[in-house]
């Protein structure tokens, strides 16, 4: 999802809302709608990986009569694709970043 907000003085339309990764390929795009002064809208972008492990990808807005194209992409978001049947456990209520693993050496074996 790419949050978008007009800081403008005016309803804006005409502009497409992009879902790229790194390196500036474009995973998909929508058209955005209008958006009045200091509105914030949501945008779903499709998009099916197809490579395996870590990227970026990031929300860009795409409209040639901006006044401030400077403030058009979002910041990096760091992603893991893995393979389908892939079971990832989540350990706690995700609000703080841990790059430690938790010290379960189970395999395949269940709890």
């Amino acid at each position: 999802m790419v949050s978008v907000r007009n800081t403008g003085l005016s309803t804006e339309n005409g502009y497409t809302v992009q879902l790229l990764q790194t390196g500036g390929v474009e995973l998909g795009w929508v058209a955005g709608t209008p958006i009045a002064p200091q509105e914030i809208i949501e945008f779903t972008i499709p998009w099916t990986p197809t490579v395996l492990g870590d990227t970026e990808i990031s929300g860009k807005i795409m409209w040639a009569d901006d006044d401030n194209p400077g403030n058009n992409e979002t910041a990096p978001f760091s992603v893991t694709v893995v393979d389908t049947g892939v079971l990832v456990a989540e350990i706690g209520t995700a609000t703080t970043a841990s790059h430690y693993y938790s010290p379960y050496g189970t395999g395949d074996q269940s709890f």
